[in-house]
């Protein structure tokens, strides 16, 4: 197989570098700012750890995945019988038990349901 001289026009230098593998909190100085104005900066430690979590490049390869692949309804069966079945891609999936895990559907409430203090 006969490969291609590289040209020099070929190379790209006006791009950014890929947004990956970053801690979303520590690179977020408005939201560290807004965490400590809310009494909450006591907890930067762990928000970092959950921003390193989520800023990682196969969240980020997941998160395009999903988006790419938007929920489909599928009003009938086979057979013609109203059906009314939405299909989520597998990733999306994962990504909601990556939420539950980390329990952010529930991180301003209490665990006997109440609404949690400020600065939830």
């Amino acid at each position: 197989m006969t490969t291609l001289a590289r040209f020099d026009t070929q190379e790209v230098f006006n791009q950014s570098p890929p947004y990956e593998n970053i801690d979303l909190f520590s690179s977020d100085r408005p939201l560290i700012e807004a965490v400590k104005a809310n009494g909450a900066g006591g907890e930067a430690a762990s928000l970092s750890a959950f921003g390193r979590q989520w800023g990682k490049a196969e969240m980020f390869s997941a998160a395009r995945r999903a988006n790419e692949n938007p929920p489909r309804l599928h009003a009938f069966d086979p057979k013609g019988f109203r059906w009314d079945v939405v299909e989520f891609h597998p990733t999306y999936h994962d990504l909601m038990r990556a939420s539950v895990a980390a329990e952010l559907h529930a991180s301003t409430w209490t665990p006997s349901g109440e609404r949690a203090a400020p600065p939830a």
